[in-house]
């Protein structure tokens, strides 16, 4: 036996019903609108009725467009900092509870840096609950970031998920936090492993309470190791590229 949904797709007073509410809504929000609702079904025969229950609505951004990969439309000036979670490093911890521990030290960064330029790195997909899968944040983790990149890292038999389509991928939206898709193993991706894995991470410095996790979690100071240089990230989601460089800035 399998549940499905065929039989309700098929009931014409249903697909009708839910055509003007989301036509009604996507009015009102001026937007197309994503949604998440119950239906009862109070009769079916001779003729059936339902009970429909909206249970959250949200507009979908109107900054992203999908070609093969996501990049939203948009640019950021003067990143100061990037707070790195190293794919490999995170991999290999084995013990789930401590890698939600990797969750709560971006957490407090996070919270120390509110009032600085900084984007987050890290590998799989990020706010998930199974902490297998990427680094187990919420919205309140990470809330102060400028963008928030996921490294897909992959053992050679499956391709990682990412977390767009998600609600937390539409929390980062609402929030003006750029959402970026990082495939290093495709072609025409390039991300700089070895000043990444290389710079000097302050994270000691800054949180010593943390500085167990610096294998794990690097905090880069930009314009420490890159003769005063900072990040600029420019998106462009018309061709679905985007590219990230050092800048010199008077």
């Amino acid at each position: 036996m399998v549940f499905t949904f065929d039989e309700l797709a098929r009931c014409k007073p249903f697909t009708t019903t839910m055509r003007d509410l989301l036509r009604f809504l996507e009015q009102r929000y001026r937007h197309p609108i994503d949604i998440e609702f119950a239906v009862e079904a109070l009769k079916t025969w001779p003729k059936p009725a339902f009970r429909i229950t909206l249970l959250q609505c949200r507009p979908l951004s109107q900054h992203l467009s999908e070609v093969n990969r996501w990049v939203p439309e948009g640019m950021l000036e003067r990143i100061r900092y990037i707070v790195y979670v190293k794919p490999e490093a995170y991999r290999h911890i084995a013990d789930p509870f401590m890698r939600m521990e990797v969750g709560r030290v971006v957490g407090r960064i996070n919270e120390t840096f509110k009032e600085r330029n900084f984007i987050l790195i890290g590998p799989g997909r990020w706010g998930t609950s199974n902490a297998l899968l990427g680094v187990r944040v919420t919205s309140a983790d990470i809330y102060n970031c400028r963008a928030l990149i996921e490294v897909a890292f992959s053992d050679g038999s499956s391709s990682p998920e990412m977390a767009y389509g998600t609600h937390f991928f539409q929390d980062l939206v609402e929030s003006k936090i750029f959402p970026l898709a990082l495939f290093p193993s495709e072609e025409y991706t390039f991300f700089n492993w070895t000043f990444f894995n290389n710079a000097p991470n302050i994270l000691p410095d800054l949180f010593p309470v943390d500085a167990e996790w610096a294998d794990v979690i690097s905090v880069i100071d930009v314009p420490q190791v890159t003769n005063g240089r900072l990040v600029e990230i420019i998106m462009d989601g018309h061709h679905d590229e985007a590219l990230g460089y050092l800048k010199q800035y008077d």
